[in-house]
């Protein structure tokens, strides 16, 4: 039996500068999309992909984000929030919240749209006996 990647986490650490008057002093990721903050719509397709644990990486502990974050823990799916006391980067953010990674996890960003096939990327990680995977997805522009 191939083991299984358990738990995402999620990069929301971004200033959000391009999308600032819509997300005001809240994170990119409550940007609503037909009703629903672009988080809980990620965190059902994750759910659907099989995943329930999700670490989510944030600049500050923002009571907007816990809010959002609290329709979704329940027996069946866990959130945390690390929050940085201050900006660390991508690397820092991952570096400070060390201790609440799994052995082996996938990482994205809160801003991306993974409608993918993970467990042949779960399969290609395993097989590999490598430290690491990168996934990169390349997309057809049409004019």
């Amino acid at each position: 039996m191939t083991k299984k990647i358990k738990q995402i986490v999620i990069l929301n650490g971004g200033d959000g500068k391009r999308v600032k008057k819509l997300i005001k002093n809240r994170p990119k990721c409550l940007i609503k999309f037909y009703g629903h903050s672009f988080l809980s719509l990620q965190l059902k397709l994750l759910k659907k992909k099989g995943f329930n644990k999700f670490l989510i990486l944030t600049k500050k502990n923002n009571k907007s984000l816990k809010k959002e974050i609290n329709k979704f823990n329940s027996k069946n799916i866990q959130i945390k929030i690390h929050s940085e006391k201050s900006k660390l980067g991508t690397g820092g953010a991952i570096k400070n919240a060390f201790s609440k990674l799994d052995e082996n996890f996938s990482l994205i960003y809160g801003d991306s749209w993974l409608d993918f096939n993970f467990e042949k990327i779960n399969h290609r990680f395993y097989k590999s006996k490598k430290n690491s995977l990168i996934t990169v997805i390349s997309k057809k522009i049409v004019d």
